[in-house]
């Protein structure tokens, strides 16, 4: 071969580099968290100038955030209705690090918060109790204005009554079952049972027995539990009344 034509074929191949020939995909590529167009960084962050739609970096105003707006609000209002990462069990660890930094699940932390019958306790759906209607230590389960009162009765033992008194500790109620006498989170109990009033019947505070911390404004009573045996339905064991030791 004439060195004419070797230097006919390198010119021939440099050309072919120059405008592409050999230029196929990379396949060597890595895709770096938190670049546009790959995936989001742990808790949903970017790189500068980036933001998180659908677990992709992209750019604000771009088609593929324009593509990605629909389902990105439908998953938002999604996941904002719920608190934490929504796995109930109470760390909140949303991208899964395993350092918490979420904001904690409300359901499954075994903390009765506001508008959860139960959280942790037997017979308890998604801190709803499967038994009972109600939670006389929170009035959950009750229309606003409502409160869960004891009614000794079948179905349920418990229903959300208008309160038509608001006796506190120690004031004065007619029996056992007359918890609407009392103000929220209060029981109509026996003197025989409380230090709060002498005789007859009045007002003691609802409590939880399975707190070791739960404690009782009247001195010498103690947080003990409601029922004299097991409920007949499990769901509200851990019920308790402040009454005498």
């Amino acid at each position: 071969m004439t060195r004419r034509w070797v230097l006919a074929i390198g010119a021939w191949m440099g050309l072919g580099l120059a405008t592409g020939w050999n230029s196929g995909c990379r396949t060597d590529f890595e895709c770096s968290p938190g670049a546009e167009s790959c995936e989001c960084l742990a808790g949903g962050g970017c790189d500068a100038g980036l933001t998180c739609l659908s677990n992709q970096c992209v750019v604000v105003g771009s088609e593929t955030s324009d593509a990605s707006s629909e389902s990105t609000s439908t998953s938002e209002s999604t996941s904002t209705s719920t608190s934490g990462d929504g796995d109930g069990d109470g760390d909140g660890d949303g991208d899964g690090d395993g350092d918490g930094d979420g904001d904690g699940d409300a359901c499954g932390d075994t903390v009765l918060d506001p508008g959860e019958e139960c959280d942790g306790t037997p017979a308890c759906t998604d801190c709803t109790l499967d038994n009972f209607d109600c939670n006389p230590l929170n009035d959950a389960g009750c229309p606003e204005g409502y409160a869960c009162s004891y009614t000794g009765m079948d179905p349920g033992l418990f229903r959300c009554d208008l309160r038509t008194g608001q006796g506190v500790l120690g004031e004065p109620c007619n029996d056992f079952f007359d918890d609407e006498a009392c103000a929220s989170g209060f029981k109509c109990e026996d003197s025989f049972y409380t230090s709060a009033c002498d005789s007859g019947f009045c007002c003691t505070p609802w409590c939880d027995a399975q707190d070791p911390t739960a404690t009782c404004e009247t001195m010498g009573d103690v947080c003990r539990g409601f029922w004299l045996s097991n409920p007949a339905e499990p769901g509200l064991d851990h019920l308790g009344t402040c009454t005498a030791p």
